[in-house]
C-alpha cells in the first residue's frame, strides 16, 4: 500500500478509504518514504500527488527513514507535496498534534492555496500574519477594493472576511494544539473575551463549534470548508 489513512479522534488504526466520509474532516494519509521511493522510477510520488487531487482535504504526512540525508529529506518534502514530515516510525496522537497544528508551517501552504484567487499582496500578507500570530497581528481591516483583489471583475469577499479567516485558522490550530486546556483558557491566551467569543468566531467562519474542531487536527479541511461556502456566494454573484 502506498499510504495509510488515519482518522480522528485517535489516529491509530489504518482505515480503508471507503470507510471514510466523502468529505473527511481531519483525516491523514501516512506515507512511508525511504531511498527506494526517491528514485526517478518510483511510482509512489505520482500516487501521493494524485491523492492531493482525489482527496484534497486529507493532510499528507511523510514518515522518513533515518537513513535519509538532509538533501533527501528536502526532496521528499517537495516531491511528495507533503504537509508535514517526521522521523518517528510509528507516530501517535501527540506527534500528529505537534505536526498538524504548527501555524508557522501552515502559513506557506495557505499562501500557495490563495494563489487560486487574485488577491492583492496586502491581503495575502495580512492573512499569513494572522494565521501565524492570531490577534497579535492586526492588519488593516478596511483596505480599498483595489488592494483586496487584483482583478476587479471577480466577486470576492472584503478584506475583513479574509482576515477573519486568518484569525479563525490560528485559533483552531491553537485549540487543537492545547488539547488539555479548557476552551476558556485557550480563548484567554489568544486574547478573546471569553470561550463563547472564540466559539462564535469558529462557528461564524467555519460553521463548526470548538468541540467539533478540536479532535479533527489540521487546517486543511477547515480552509476547504470555508472555501466551499464562499465559492457558492461567488458563483451566485457572478450569475446574478
Amino acid at each position: 500500500m502506498d499510504h495509510q489513512f488515519l482518522i480522528p479522534p485517535f489516529y491509530r488504526a489504518p482505515v480503508e478509504r471507503k470507510r471514510m466520509a466523502a468529505r473527511p474532516c481531519g483525516a491523514v494519509a501516512l506515507v512511508r518514504i525511504g531511498r527506494e521511493q526517491l528514485v526517478p522510477s518510483a511510482s509512489l510520488g505520482r500516487s501521493v500527488r494524485n491523492l492531493a487531487l482525489v482527496d484534497p482535504r486529507v493532510m499528507r504526512v511523510g514518515v522518513l527513514d533515518d537513513e535519509l540525508s538532509s538533501e533527501e529529506h528536502h526532496r521528499a518534502w517537495t516531491e511528495f507535496d507533503l504537509h508535514a514530515v517526521t522521523r518517528v516510525s510509528r507516530p501517535r496522537l501527540t506527534e500528529f498534534r505537534r505536526l498538524l497544528t504548527d501555524a508557522s508551517e501552515a502559513v506557506g501552504r495557505i499562501r500557495r492555496r490563495l494563489l487560486a484567487v487574485p488577491l492583492g499582496p496586502h491581503v495575502v500578507d495580512g492573512i499569513g500574519r494572522l494565521v501565524a500570530h492570531g490577534l497579535d497581528a492586526q492588519p488593516a481591516a478596511h483596505l480599498p477594493d483595489r488592494h483586496v483583489r487584483l482583478d476587479s471583475r471577480m466577486p470576492c469577499p472584503a478584506a475583513s472576511e479574509w482576515f477573519r479567516l486568518g484569525k479563525a485558522l490560528h485559533a483552531a490550530m491553537e485549540l487543537q494544539r492545547q488539547d488539555a486546556s479548557p476552551v476558556t483558557r485557550v480563548a484567554d491566551r489568544l486574547g478573546y473575551h471569553d470561550g463563547s467569543s472564540l466559539s462564535r468566531q469558529l462557528h461564524g467562519v467555519f460553521g463548526r463549534r470548538p468541540t467539533f474542531v478540536r479532535p479533527r487536527l489540521g487546517w486543511l479541511w477547515l480552509l476547504d470548508d470555508w472555501w466551499a461556502r464562499h465559492e457558492q456566494v461567488w458563483v451566485r454573484r457572478e450569475r446574478g
